[in-house]
């Protein structure tokens, strides 16, 4: 899930045309894909109403696709069309330490064991491909991560790993 989407689909929401930046592109064609509209509807009655997101209805608007053509840089196709490479790899090496269950590497021809190869990981990203993020995006994903465990007998997620340099924002 890129969260660095989401405070632009939230502040565009009512006036997509008016979206300038790096994702610009991405939420211009999650404005114009139907199976997006009930989301988007939510978000504009969410901003109306001052309500809480529905992270059920929302998520989809930033999910990140993990099959199709790989993107090595810029905003990723939206709707399971392309996968977009993290910026840097840092979240991809702990992953790696962690849960890699891969009885023959294609590129070393070795076996590739995790300290916990059972594990099952989320992604959740908080900084863009040039590495710029804001406590918003970082605050989304932990609360993201609250709803996903919430109302549950069994937590979906058990623990989360924050490897985080972010300047600080006096006005945060």
């Amino acid at each position: 899930f890129d969260f660095t989407l989401l405070r632009d689909i939230i502040a565009h929401a009512e006036h997509p045309d008016e979206m300038e930046g790096p994702n610009k592109a991405a939420i211009k064609r999650l404005f114009k894909d139907k199976k997006y509209r009930q989301a988007l509807d939510h978000l504009k009655t969410r901003s109306l109403n001052a309500r809480d997101l529905d992270w059920e209805i929302v998520s989809p608007l930033f999910e990140i696709a993990h099959e199709g053509p790989i993107v090595e840089d810029g905003p990723a196709e939206q709707g399971g069309r392309s996968y977009r490479v993290p910026g840097t790899d840092h979240g991809t090496q702990v992953a790696g330490i962690l849960a890699p269950d891969i009885p023959e590497d294609p590129d070393s021809g070795r076996e590739l064991k995790g300290m916990c190869p059972q594990l099952t990981l989320y992604d959740l990203r908080v900084f863009d491909s040039a590495g710029r993020g804001d406590e918003f995006a970082i605050l989304s994903a932990i609360e993201f991560v609250g709803w996903l465990n919430r109302d549950r007998a069994n937590p979906v997620v058990h623990a989360v790993n924050l490897s985080l340099a972010l300047a600080d924002d006096v006005d945060s």
